[in-house]
């Protein structure tokens, strides 16, 4: 379940923590625990997680891209070297871009 749940996160935020958070979630659950621990551990979890999504959703439709400093530039846009302004501009026309999903 609090797998599933890191999948709710903004794709930039999953980009850069996910894989700690799993970490984290693996860690926490190795250890034995009795059923009502496990369940209470759960619940925390899951309460924690649903926090952090709605923080991080408000924070992505609410703040600029560079200010939350997750977002990078579009490779498909940068101009590689050797290929000068006009080349690459002429080969801009067959790229599709898609909007940034604020």
């Amino acid at each position: 379940m609090l797998t599933w749940m890191l999948r709710w996160y903004p794709a930039d935020f999953r980009a850069r923590f996910e894989p700690e958070m799993l970490a984290i979630i693996d860690e926490t659950f190795a250890s034995p625990m009795t059923p009502p621990k496990r369940a209470v551990c759960v619940a925390r979890e899951a309460g924690g997680l649903a926090a952090g999504i709605a923080r991080e959703w408000m924070t992505k439709l609410t703040a600029d891209p560079i200010e939350r400093a997750r977002t990078l530039p579009d490779c498909r846009l940068m101009r590689p070297v050797g290929i000068t302004r006009a080349e690459w501009a002429a080969g801009l026309k067959h790229v599709r871009v898609h909007p940034v999903n604020r």
